[in-house]
């Protein structure tokens, strides 16, 4: 597998306008870091910051400081910020937005659990996740 594959698909879940591009890189990356290979390839990704902290913030809910942690301003650790999934131009209803954050959820989980599986990045981070935020799903 090509080192730069996954590079575009964390174009498309880095982008706040089309949330349905946002979901298929969700997706993709999820199946990508199934085998082996895959998942040095994804991890390599979210080495970044900047991806690094959308997949914590697509995981909790929260909007994330640029270290990737979850900001704390929000106690709670289970509303969501859809201050950059308004609907916009792109004509999509904020039950669509839920929907489609659900299932972001939810294959962002699928990725972080195919990374330990597959014992690429191991960081206690990735655990916590797994251990804090998908019982909630």
């Amino acid at each position: 597998m090509h080192a730069d594959i996954a590079r575009p698909l964390a174009m498309m879940i880095s982008q706040s306008r089309f949330p349905i591009i946002r979901s298929e890189g969700w997706f993709a990356l999820a199946l990508m870091a199934r085998s082996r290979e895959g998942s040095a390839t994804v991890s390599d990704v979210f080495q970044q910051l900047e991806t690094f902290g959308i997949l914590v913030s697509t995981i909790t809910g929260q909007s994330t400081t640029g270290a990737g942690v979850p900001a704390a301003n929000n106690t709670t650790g289970h509303s969501r910020d859809n201050s950059d999934s308004s609907s916009g131009s792109s004509g999509v209803r904020s039950d669509q937005i839920r929907e489609m954050q659900a299932k972001d959820r939810e294959n962002a989980l699928v990725l972080v659990n195919e990374l330990l599986t597959n014992s690429v990045r191991v960081d206690s981070i990735f655990v916590d996740l797994l251990r804090d935020f998908s019982s909630e799903a």
